[in-house]
This record gives structure tokens, C-alpha cells and sequence, in this order.
């Protein structure tokens, strides 16, 4: 229950959250429920974020004594289930600033290890200023289980990730998947993956991509149905990095939405009264003009009368309307000029319909001309909607420092727009990124191969330290500390020449040597030996390289996974066997082993073998990434994996 209650020392408003009092101690599904509620004020209580409801105090209080309860911000408002329940989806640019303020509020609780684990609408509060908060951090935890004693899952199934149904190991990009329906839901009052029964909903969510959100409303752009596809990634390490990379894509989103309203035009019925008491006013004078000529012309009789037009309406009249109505001209019956000059008739009539054709036509033109041009998009605006997601996309991996994928998002949209400008520009820029990553592993390489180097010096073998400044050089001819490494490579082995030359002179000068029988059947040298493998590794998934005096020997992928439940694995420790023949003499042996989702890691040993006894190679590769390679004389024998 929640109650609403005063602080009676500082005289302000909480929310207080309670856990019913008499529960059995016996009661494991009770003790658990009363954990969870614990650990609400455990988890959140360490935050104070804008976009998070504060924790200010909890009670903990035993069954005879009383209650337990968490004293809590209250919040006048709504969540945003009832919201949406009750007005609908929300427009867009409100769907995002919401987004990314949960989304910067979720990140402030990940940097310090607290996984929410249940965003849905109802968890968000929005304040009567509209602000949104993050509540119930019920089931968020500082570790990555999701299961109850009882093996119950925990949290809402619509808006679960499918690591959580799966069973497998969570973080923070739970949250991230979550807030990606959440924000589908705010802009559609739909569920991405819908379903008639929760075998049906949790299917689809691992296995089948959600339904697009155009169905709903065919005006979501493609920069935010991007946003959503990345943040529902069904792989946890295709979404977004953090959630504070989710909003800072956002707010790029926001900025590049096209702002609402058009310029404004003068509406055509202005122009047309306008033009319509022109006209009216020309044409009267027209016919005002010929019919005073005719008037002059005629020898008796009345003047011809001339009916007024009439007055323009505020409503916008078709110009032929008013020249119909100023050209209606009465001529006395039995005049002069009808009697005599009935000709003039016909040419005054033909005179003002010829003049009032000519000024509606130039109103007509005069209107057009103060309209604005109707703008068509051209080829460019064009493509470059249709690559803008790719554009977006390309951004954001650049600023990842991701140049790999960012050249493979702008290949797709260089197709669209070979010739863009923006898009020769980040290739160029792009171009550059790779070039200096490049150069970095380069670096890298060479300051490996000097290592390699140094150490076989240290152990005197000439061979191997040659090859790795052999392999320096390759990759800088002009490598400073190569060339020195080089030097003294060649101090080492003229040194061995003069001490290969000291016992040659000893041996001449000394008595000759007595003869000794040899045996009829000498026992022969070997020149191979057998050697077993065993590779133990406490990473779970992963590739694995061994090269023996540059050969490769094995190249196995591993997977150490067992099933421990219908929609649960875990993750064991592995061991892989292998056996080989190698020859005697100088044994280098170098192992690569390249854990899945991490960085390849290298791990070097050398010595020299004279017999051909078995030998042993043990590999221990452990959770740190770091690898251990012994040899030993034997047959192998089990490896019992550490405890945990």
C-alpha cells in the first residue's frame, strides 16, 4: 500500500510505501517479497537524479513491532500508462524529450550499478510540469540474476529482453531494450511484440522482429524507426552502448525534424478584390469615353444611358462577373444614333469587351506574380531523405570511433547519392579515422614483435629475436630500436663465434684423444617427439589458435554452456585435448586465443627439446584474459577447474 503522509519534523509531503506487518517468519515467498521491497530503497536510495524518484527514508521494522515501510518524493501527477490509456499516443518531439530524459536518468543509475529491470509506462511518473520520473525500483538489482528462490521470473514479459527470458546474464542494456518499447508504445498505443498469451509475446521477443511501427502511423521517420531497431536489438551487444548514447542519438533526431508552418501567402481572394475594383473602375471609363463620342456623333436624342456597376463585395467575385455588369449599356429607342448610326453599337459593345478581356488578363498575371513559386523538391532533397537514417547512422558510429561501421553504412547511402557533398566528406573524414587506426595497430604489432625480440635475447636464441626484428622491419624499415635490437643480435653471435673459435684452438692444442670402442648397435638420436595439448580456459565461448614453430597445430572454437532449466543456461569452465609430433631441437610455441565479445589475446613460450621423451603443453587461460604455457616431461592429467 501507499499512503500519503506528512514528515511531522520538516512538514513535508511524502509518499509512504508499506509491507504488511505480521508476516511469517517461515513464509519464503513473503521473506522474498519483503526483500524485493527492501531492496527498492536499497537501490534507489542511492540515487538522486531529476529523473528519479528519491528515497528519503526506510523503516525496517520486525513482525511484533510494526510495519516496514520506505519513505519516498511525492510526485503529483500521472503515470504514463494512464496517459496513454486515456489521451492516446503522444506527438513526437514530446515522445523523445520524454525518452531522453528517462533514458539520461537510467544512465545515472547504471554508472553507479543499479539495473532498473522493469521500465514499462507504469513506472514512469510524469509531473504536472510534464516531467517524467522513474519509479519502483522493486526488483532492481546490484547483480544480474532475474530469478526468485522459486525460480519465478521477475518483471513485466511484455517489455522484457530476451537475455531476461532466455535465462542468460544481464546488465545494463536490459534497461535500453525496455525503454525501446516503452518509447514504440508512446508513439503508437501499441506493443511491439504482441501476442494472444505470454508463450506467444515472450516468442516473439526473443525470435521475430517487432511489428513496424508505420502500421500505426505512417508518419514516424526513419531516423526515430532506427533508433527503435537499435535499441530492440535481440543481441544485447548490437544496442546502444549506453543509455546516454540512446539519448544523445535522440536529441540529433530532434534536431534534424522539420519545424512546423509553412511562409505565409496572401490569400487569392485579396488579390482578386484588388484586381476586381481595378477592372471595374477602368472599364467604366472605357465606356464612359465611347459613349460621350457617340453621344458627339449623334444629331438629337437623349445621351445613352450607362448603368453604374456594382459595388465589389468583400468576397472574391470572378472577374467576368464585374464586366458583364459595367458593360450593360441602354440606348434610347427611336434616337439619332440608333437610327443613324446603329454600326456604333457594335463597335462601342466590342470595344469594352475587348478592353476588359485585356485588363483581366493582366490582373490574372498581375495575381500569379505575387504568389510564391510552388517548390518541388529537387533530386538531391530527394535522395538525401532517403539516406538520412543511413547519415544518422554513420554519425553515430563515428562518434563511437567505430570507422569500420560507419564505412559500411555510408557505402549504402553513396549508392543513393554518389555525388553528395556531406557524404564525400565523412568518407574522407572516415578514410582518415581508419588510417589512424591503422597506424595504432601497427604501433601495437611493433612494440610486440621488440618484446619478442628482447626476450629472445635474454635467452640467447639469435634465431628467434632475428625473426621478430625481421617482422619490425617489415612493418617499419626504419624502426630505430629494431636497428639496435639488430646490433646487438650481432654482437651476441659474434661472441659465440669467438667462443665457438676459443674451444676449436683448446681442442688442437690438447693430447689426442684415446679411442674408445663403439658398440655395435649405437642407440639412435631422436628427432621428433610426441607432445600432448590441453587447453584450459575459464572463459566459456571463444576461439583458440596454437602455433608450433609457426605451424598451426590447432584452431578450435569453444563453447562451455550447459542447460540448466527449460529458458535457462549457464556458463561452465572447458578443457580441449589434442596431441601431436614434433620435431627435437628449438620448440617456439605461440597461442592466440581471441574470447568471444573481447580482444585477442597472445601467450608465447620457447625452449629446446634433445630427446624424444613425451612431452606435455598445459595452456591455462583464465577469467583476467591472461594466458599461462608450460612444457613438461609426462602424460597429461586431469585438470580439476577452480572453485566458482
Amino acid at each position: 500500500m501507499v499512503y500519503l503522509a506528512r514528515d511531522p519534523l520538516i512538514g513535508r509531503l511524502v509518499a509512504l510505501k508499506t509491507f504488511r506487518s505480521g508476516y511469517n517468519e517461515g513464509d519464503r515467498e513473503l521473506l522474498e517479497f519483503r526483500t524485493r521491497f527492501l531492496r527498492e530503497a536499497q537501490s534507489a536510495g542511492i540515487l538522486n537524479h531529476p529523473a528519479i524518484v528519491t528515497i528519503h527514508d526506510v523503516v525496517d521494522l520486525s513482525p511484533e513491532e510494526g510495519a516496514t515501510f520506505i519513505a519516498m518524493e511525492y510526485v503529483q501527477g500521472t503515470n504514463l500508462k494512464d496517459r496513454l490509456q486515456s489521451v492516446g499516443s503522444l506527438d513526437l518531439p514530446r515522445a523523445i524529450d520524454i525518452v531522453i530524459r528517462i533514458a539520461e536518468g537510467l544512465d545515472y543509475a547504471h554508472e553507479r550499478g543499479v539495473v532498473h529491470r522493469d521500465i514499462k509506462p507504469a513506472n514512469i511518473i510524469l509531473t504536472r510540469d510534464g516531467d517524467p520520473k522513474i519509479s519502483d525500483f522493486g526488483i532492481a538489482r546490484l547483480d544480474t540474476s532475474d530469478l526468485t528462490q522459486e525460480g519465478q521470473l521477475l518483471g513485466t514479459p511484455n517489455y522484457m529482453a530476451p537475455e531476461r527470458i532466455l535465462g542468460r546474464e544481464v546488465d545494463h542494456r536490459t534497461d535500453i531494450f525496455s525503454l525501446g518499447v516503452l518509447f514504440y508504445e508512446m508513439l503508437t498505443c501499441h506493443k511491439p511484440f504482441q501476442g494472444d498469451n505470454l508463450t506467444m509475446v515472450t516468442h516473439r521477443i526473443v525470435y521475430e522482429p517487432f511489428t513496424p511501427p508505420e502500421q500505426f502511423d505512417a508518419s514516424i521517420p526513419a531516423s526515430v524507426v532506427a533508433v527503435l531497431q537499435r535499441s530492440m536489438e535481440k543481441d544485447p551487444t548490437e544496442r546502444y552502448e549506453n543509455a546516454s548514447a540512446m539519448a544523445e542519438e535522440l536529441r540529433w533526431v530532434l534536431d534534424s525534424l522539420p519545424a512546423d508552418g509553412t511562409p505565409g501567402q496572401r490569400r487569392m481572394s485579396e488579390t482578386q478584390d484588388v484586381s476586381g475594383q481595378l477592372e471595374v473602375s477602368a472599364v467604366q471609363e472605357a465606356v464612359d469615353a465611347a459613349v460621350a463620342e457617340s453621344s458627339n456623333d449623334s444629331d438629337s436624342g437623349s445621351p445613352p444611358r450607362v448603368l453604374p456597376p456594382s459595388t465589389p463585395s468583400t468576397s472574391a467575385e470572378p472577374p467576368a462577373s464585374n464586366v458583364s455588369m459595367a458593360s450593360t449599356v441602354s440606348i434610347p429607342p427611336g434616337s439619332a444614333a440608333s437610327s443613324k448610326r446603329p454600326w456604333r453599337l457594335l463597335a462601342l459593345t466590342f470595344a469594352t469587351l475587348l478592353v476588359a478581356g485585356l485588363l483581366g488578363w493582366g490582373a490574372l498575371n498581375w495575381v500569379r506574380s505575387q504568389q510564391p513559386p510552388t517548390e518541388h523538391p529537387d533530386a538531391a532533397a530527394m535522395a538525401r531523405s532517403r539516406y538520412l537514417p543511413m547519415l544518422q547512422a554513420v554519425r553515430f558510429q563515428m562518434a563511437q570511433n567505430r570507422p569500420d561501421l560507419a564505412a559500411g553504412h555510408l557505402a549504402k547511402a553513396l549508392e543513393i547519392a554518389p555525388q553528395d557533398e556531406d557524404l564525400l566528406r565523412l568518407q574522407r573524414e572516415i578514410e582518415t579515422a581508419q588510417a589512424e587506426i591503422l597506424a595504432q595497430a601497427t604501433q601495437r604489432e611493433q612494440e610486440a614483435w621488440l618484446l619478442e625480440a628482447r626476450n629472445a635475447l635474454k635467452r640467447r636464441d639469435t634465431e628467434a629475436a632475428r625473426l621478430a626484428v625481421e617482422r619490425v622491419s617489415a612493418l617499419a624499415p626504419d624502426n630505430e630500436v629494431a636497428q639496435s635490437i639488430e646490433t646487438e643480435i650481432e654482437a651476441e653471435e659474434a661472441r659465440r663465434r669467438a667462443e665457438r673459435a676459443a674451444v676449436v684452438r683448446a681442442e688442437e692444442s690438447s693430447p689426442a684423444p684415446v679411442e674408445i670402442e663403439v658398440a655395435e648397435d649405437p642407440v639412435p638420436v631422436a628427432t621428433e617427439f610426441p607432445m600432448s595439448i590441453t587447453f584450459f580456459t575459464e572463459v566459456s565461448r571463444g576461439n583458440m589458435k596454437l602455433f608450433v614453430n609457426d605451424r598451426l597445430i590447432l584452431n578450435e572454437d569453444f563453447k562451455f554452456v550447459e542447460k540448466v532449466g527449460v529458458f535457462k543456461t549457464e556458463e561452465r569452465h572447458g578443457r580441449i585435448d589434442a596431441s601431436t609430433v614434433v620435431d627435437t631441437g628449438p620448440l617456439e610455441v605461440r597461442v592466440e586465443v581471441h574470447p568471444r565479445g573481447g580482444s585477442k589475446v597472445q601467450g608465447h613460450f620457447a625452449d629446446v627439446v634433445g630427446d624424444g621423451d613425451p612431452r606435455v603443453l598445459e595452456i591455462r587461460f583464465d577469467a583476467a584474459s591472461r594466458i599461462a604455457v608450460g612444457l613438461r616431461k609426462g602424460t597429461p592429467t586431469p585438470v580439476t577447474p577452480p572453485e566458482g
